[in-house]
């Protein structure tokens, strides 16, 4: 048996309502937790946006039909909901800033859920501190790391929620690093937004960071400085719309798949870079999706040390003054996913195995090339000009 108390949330504002006793064979999360003498709550309909319980040791307990609305609460051993949607006295590591009265460990989560979309509070992470899953669900959220590494043993959602907007702001100086144990997901159910202008992100080995992940849940990824570093796929759009915008900083990753099953989706680079082993446009690693475009405009550099394959028209490649390096580019000897929208900037083939035709059945997919002023190629293998067909 345990006791707590129970809260609901009008506006920014939690309101204990009561107390209530509970029962439960263990606290792990699949068991049902039965509450006992609550009594009735009354509140107006449509005042009320959520419910929790602050009680131990159970963690991450969902309740639903309440008056016909689903409501989400946890009860707390620590962390939970952050409560202080000001810029005093905003301690990560400051108890009363949490639900649950104390910040949280690797085994609690961290839930950002107070506020509206519009609202902007910043959250000082020092010294370094950890979660099981952080979640932004709603507001602007600036986590500011200074040198220290935020934790989380588990993953993180920017707008976890259908029809919320959330948006999480990454700064940080030399060191400072938010980790993932799992998985990475902007705009999960609802829009999510990730601006990280400083510090490190990082997702770890057989991880992906996914903007755009379901379907009707657009995700926005703008990188102005610092780097990103993800073990696995970075995937922008996987069946929700995803967007890309780097203007400062580096990525690196495993893969990276532009509209894996639909929609569209975008990458740009200006003054950035992004590395990995392979990359595909309007599509994964294995089949066609959606509409993909990749853009590097000046100061940019993006690199595929193995293919880079655009799968579909119209998915294309913008080469507006960057620099695209890769092993080999496939694109269906199609001109209009390259050769058409290639300005200026340079194409370096990099894989001394692969060999260049210059021709309709090579990637410019056109027997007519001007690699006029502004244009530098630059292939590490042989290069063909013409096909059996007269090439100009």
């Amino acid at each position: 048996m345990t006791t707590g108390t129970l809260s609901l949330l009008y506006g920014s504002t939690w309101t204990p309502v009561t107390t209530f006793s509970a029962t439960a064979t263990s606290s792990s999360d699949s068991t049902p937790l039965y509450l006992s003498s609550l009594g009735s709550i009354g509140f107006t309909a449509g005042t009320v946006s959520g419910i929790r319980m602050d009680s131990s040791p159970f963690n991450n307990l969902s309740f639903h039909s309440l008056f016909g609305t689903a409501f989400t609460f946890t009860s707390f051993s620590g962390g939970g909901s952050w409560q202080n949607p000001t810029n005093t006295n905003n301690a990560w590591s400051t108890g009363g800033n949490w639900g649950s009265g104390s910040q949280p460990t690797s085994a609690d989560d961290a839930t950002f859920a107070i506020g509206n979309s519009g609202d902007a509070y910043t959250v000082n992470v020092t010294p370094a501190a950890t979660a099981r899953d952080i979640t932004v669900r709603q507001a602007n959220v600036t986590l500011a790391l200074g040198t220290n590494t935020l934790q989380a043993s588990r993953y993180l959602y920017v707008a976890d929620v259908a029809g919320n907007a959330a948006t999480l702001n990454l700064t940080g100086s030399i060191g400072g690093t938010l980790q993932t144990g799992s998985h990475a997901y902007v705009g999960f159910n609802g829009a999510g937004t990730l601006n990280q202008s400083s510090g490190n992100l990082v997702v770890p080995a057989l991880s992906n960071l996914y903007v755009g992940t379901n379907a009707g849940s657009p995700g926005v990824y703008s990188l102005s400085g610092g780097t990103a570093s993800v073990g696995q796929i970075l995937i922008v759009g996987n069946n929700g719309n995803g967007t890309l915008n780097a203007t400062g900083g580096s990525i690196t990753a495993q893969q990276t798949w532009l509209a894996r099953n639909g929609g569209t989706s975008s990458a740009s680079f200006t003054n950035a870079s992004m590395t990995s082993d392979a990359l595909y446009v309007g599509g994964s690693d294995t089949a066609t999706g959606g509409t993909g475009t990749l853009t590097i405009n000046g100061g940019g550099v993006v690199t595929s040390t193995g293919v880079t394959k655009v799968w579909n028209a119209p998915s294309k490649i913008n080469l507006n003054g960057g620099t695209l390096k890769t092993g080999s580019l496939d694109t269906g000897n199609d001109a209009g996913r390259f050769y058409n929208n290639w300005t200026s900037g340079t194409l370096e083939l990099t894989s001394p195995t692969n060999e260049v035709i210059l021709g309709s059945n090579g990637p410019m997919g056109t027997n007519t090339i001007n690699l006029g002023a502004g244009k530098t190629l630059k292939s590490a293998s042989y290069t063909y000009v013409g096909n059996g067909s007269p090439t100009t």
